[in-house]
């Protein structure tokens, strides 16, 4: 019998203020949803360096809570931010869909894969020598993007606007999960991910190897990135992987009809 979405159930792994607007979509497409936050956002104000876009030459947004946060600290009205001439840049689409909502003149520099490697390679990312770069990004993360741009003798600012805070475990929404006839994993980052780990560990210590039996009742695996799937593979995975090709709600569902797709081949 071929798969359907009726028959999947996904943990929601996303943080409740993201979370709502996924359920409610792959719930109209009749997938089971399990909320299961595993990392809170907490929303910054105090800031060492200046959030007026106008100030720099560069900015980049590094996701869609990038700009939520910076939207909640500026002071001035966001249609003198989106007449400011500066070039202002989103690693995602989805980022980028949520700047230009708020009136931002964002753009990205791909339109297939989604992330700091891709944006660093670009042509127009290799001169930047002098110029006043600044990162709109989560407190601490990766050092990838400040370090290589830094390589490039360009000026970096850093401006945190929110900070990731693992939250308890959901025991029993876990249960029902592992439970379900195809349960479906959402992986939105590899630090979620390791909070999921380090708290299902309490349960049975086997699920901290990737390898291990523990995870024979997964369906799938649904991630944000090939820079997580990658992850996941080089430490042993050996469960069905599915990567958004947008980093968005409607990335996730595309993301799990394309799975049933080529489970009917």
């Amino acid at each position: 019998m071929m798969l359907r979405l009726a028959d999947l159930t996904l943990l929601n792994t996303r943080p409740s203020h993201q979370a709502t607007e996924l359920a409610d979509l792959l719930q109209r497409h009749s997938v089971a949803v399990i909320p299961c936050p595993t990392m809170a956002i907490e929303w910054l104000q105090d800031f060492s360096v200046s959030a007026e876009l106008a100030d720099y030459d560069l900015v980049i947004f590094t996701s869609v809570n990038a700009i939520q946060g910076w939207h909640q600290a500026i002071s001035k009205s966001l249609s003198a931010q989106a007449t400011a001439p500066t070039k202002v840049l989103a690693i995602g689409r989805a980022t980028a869909e949520a700047g230009r909502k708020l009136g931002l003149p964002i753009q990205t520099l791909s339109e297939e894969r989604f992330d700091s490697e891709t944006l660093l390679a670009h042509p127009s990312m290799q001169q930047l020598q002098g110029q006043k770069v600044l990162l709109v990004k989560g407190e601490g993360g990766r050092d990838l993007l400040p370090t290589t741009l830094a390589a490039r003798q360009a000026q970096i600012f850093s401006l945190p606007v929110y900070r990731r805070t693992a939250l308890p475990f959901c025991e029993q929404q876990w249960l029902r999960f592992k439970e379900s006839d195809h349960p479906v994993l959402l992986i939105s980052s590899y630090e979620s991910f390791r909070n999921l780990l380090q708290e299902a560990a309490v349960v049975s210590p086997q699920y901290l190897a990737f390898d291990s039996s523990a995870w024979d009742f997964l369906e799938l695996a649904v991630v944000f990135s090939q820079r997580i799937a990658d992850n996941l593979r080089q430490n042993g995975w050996n469960r069905p992987i599915e990567v958004l090709q947008t980093q968005s709600n409607r990335g996730v569902l595309d993301a799990l009809q394309s799975y049933i797709e080529k489970s009917a081949l």
